[in-house]
């Protein structure tokens, strides 16, 4: 009693202690709390129980949904004893690929390169296919050859239809506006000259028209008036000789002597 600390224990509670002297000893070992199987089974048991008690105070499920549970209950345990279970998914799962064989293993998924074939995929149909399509191209290619040896093809050469080669006809209303514009442009400039007359002067070409007309020079060169000249009519414009050209070089000279002249005068 010496080595304990603490209030004195009341008499009738050390007679329990005195008939079980090893709880002492029992205290220090079980300090942490037992977490063996043992104990797991024995609570998984009373819950399972008080489970069942539970559902002795509802109205009983139907014969029907109670299969259900079961065959779904048997159906998880199975998957969970398999040994080769893939490891857990998270997220949705990937919709299944065209040709995809659910029971199909992974060794063979690994040997599979490139797009997989579709469900439907015969070989021989598929060679059939490849061969019916070899002989429409041969057809089509004997033909072709049939025309250019016969020459249909250039009797029954597409042609352009006369719209396109023979202008159409003049539209009524475009040529009643042509005539409309030109009678406008006529009239305009019929006043136009009216006014003119009237109250301009007669221009610089119009002066020399009517000088020219007055002084009978068109009389003289016209050659009905005068007799024929065979150097003028025939020949036309003569060649240089030595005389003419020196006439002209003696004309130059002149023309340059006057031009200092008229330099010398301003200076």
């Amino acid at each position: 009693m010496s080595n304990r600390i603490g209030p004195q224990i009341p008499a009738y509670l050390l007679s329990n202690f005195k008939e079980n002297p090893s709880d002492e000893d029992n205290d220090d070992f079980e300090s942490s709390p037992d977490t063996s199987p043992k104990l797991f089974t024995e609570q998984g048991g009373n819950l399972t129980e008080e489970e069942g008690n539970l559902d002795d105070y509802m109205p009983e499920l139907p014969p029907d949904i109670i299969a259900e549970r079961q065959r779904k209950k048997i159906e998880q345990e199975n998957n969970l004893n398999k040994g080769d279970l893939d490891k857990r998914k998270i997220g949705p799962a990937m919709p299944p690929f065209v040709g995809y064989d659910e029971h199909q293993t992974s060794e063979e998924e690994e040997d599979i390169v490139g797009p997989i074939l579709p469900r439907d995929f015969n070989e021989k149909n598929d060679e059939l296919a490849f061969q019916s399509a070899i002989q429409e191209f041969e057809e089509r290619a004997d033909k072709m050859r049939q025309k250019l040896e016969s020459g249909e093809e250039g009797e029954n050469r597409l042609q352009r239809g006369e719209w396109m080669l023979v202008p159409p006809p003049e539209a009524k209303f475009l040529e009643e506006e042509e005539i409309k514009y030109t009678e406008a442009d006529l009239e305009n400039a019929k006043r136009v000259k009216e006014y003119n007359e009237l109250y301009r002067p007669k221009s610089l070409l119009e002066e020399h028209a009517e000088k020219y007309t007055k002084s009978k020079k068109w009389k003289e060169d016209s050659v009905s008036n005068r007799p024929f000249e065979r150097e003028k009519d025939v020949l036309g414009a003569r060649r240089m000789d030595s005389r003419k050209r020196q006439e002209i070089l003696d004309n130059a000279k002149e023309l340059s002597s006057k031009v200092t002249i008229i330099k010398i005068l301003l200076a």
